[in-house]
């Protein structure tokens, strides 16, 4: 495989660390919103609202899981293989 132009491998980080940050923006933006409404929701005490607020924060919490997972295993020598079964040397006996 060619080697990249280092101007071109630099446009491609910057474009990714770019996507990151607006990303997590929208993300912390929604979040706040979401507890915003949740306090006010409380206050007038609409458990129907309530609900909807909450799977809200729910799948923004899996999306931010995602999202950390990603930003940790951002290298090319970052995989990771997942095998089921029992594990360590004491299996071995």
């Amino acid at each position: 495989m060619a080697k990249q132009p280092r101007g071109t491998r630099i446009l491609k980080e910057y474009s990714k660390i770019k996507n990151d940050i607006e990303s997590f923006s929208k993300l912390e933006s929604d979040y706040n919103d979401a507890i915003s409404l949740m306090k006010s929701t409380i206050d007038e005490n609409d458990e129907e609202f309530f609900s909807e607020i909450e799977n809200e924060l729910l799948k923004s919490e899996k999306l931010v899981k995602r999202k950390e997972t990603n930003f940790l295993f951002t290298d090319g020598a970052d995989n990771t293989e997942i095998h089921s079964g029992v594990g360590g040397t004491e299996s071995d006996d």
